[in-house]
């Protein structure tokens, strides 16, 4: 894990802007129901509908802004993770590079084609998923 943790120190900052975007997220989320809860306690037995109107407008606004949040950090989460199984791949083709034709034919074509493939596409997976466990 701590090796994974070193390929993914150049994605710090998309790291950070997920943490921003899902905590703005969440603030819109909760802010709707008190703006409902506005609508409903002080507007509709005034029938002031000016208000209702606005506070609708304003529902309607918070609701866009976390749909924008939803997406940005869906955005980012994928493009931390296919970094990350940039930098995984990378690394394995080098190690795999290295090796001789001895341990090429110990380990096997197909073994090395599946840890390249299946199992680095197994962590990008992990990877959105814990980012998208955020929102």
């Amino acid at each position: 894990m701590l090796k994974l943790m070193k390929l993914l120190r150049p994605f710090t900052v998309p790291i950070v802007a997920v943490f921003v975007v899902v905590f703005c997220q969440c603030m819109c989320d909760l802010y709707l129901p008190n703006l409902m809860s506005d609508i409903v306690n002080k507007d509709i037995t005034n029938n002031d509908i000016d208000y209702i109107m606005r506070t609708g407008l304003r529902m309607l606004g918070v609701a866009l802004i976390s749909s924008a949040c939803a997406v940005l950090s869906s955005y980012l989460s994928s493009h931390i993770s296919m970094g990350l199984g940039e930098g995984i791949r990378s690394r394995l083709f080098r190690r795999v590079s290295s090796y001789s034709l001895v341990e090429f034919d110990k380990i096997g074509t197909p073994s090395l084609i599946t840890r390249s493939t299946n199992d680095v596409t197994q962590v990008q997976n992990v990877m959105v998923m814990t980012m998208r466990m955020l929102i």
